[in-house]
């Protein structure tokens, strides 16, 4: 789609999509911009997409069913744990 504000242009076009083709701008923008509340709800979909796609690169089958060894962290350049040894060390030294 293209968005011409009919007003002319550059003149590249063929001249009778110059003179009879085309919409106003400000009309020609409101094709193609969506709203705040049409924003939101692509922004919200694209969120449950991803909160279904992560347990299942994990292996799981729903949200519910991760837990602190599905999830890993570097604690160095070179090195990962799964957070269920770093939650548990943590709270050692915690206690101790």
């Amino acid at each position: 789609m293209v968005i011409d504000g009919a007003e002319g242009g550059t003149g590249a076009d063929p001249l009778e999509f110059t003179d009879h083709v085309g919409t106003p701008l400000v009309e020609g923008l409101t094709l193609v911009v969506p709203t705040k509340a049409d924003r939101v709800y692509n922004f919200h979909q694209a969120t449950l997409k991803s909160h279904k796609e992560l347990p299942e690169a994990t292996g799981v089958h729903s949200p519910q069913s991760l837990t602190s060894q599905h999830i890993w962290r570097h604690i160095s350049a070179h090195e990962t744990a799964p957070l269920a040894k770093l939650v548990a060390q943590e709270s050692a030294t915690t206690i101790a």
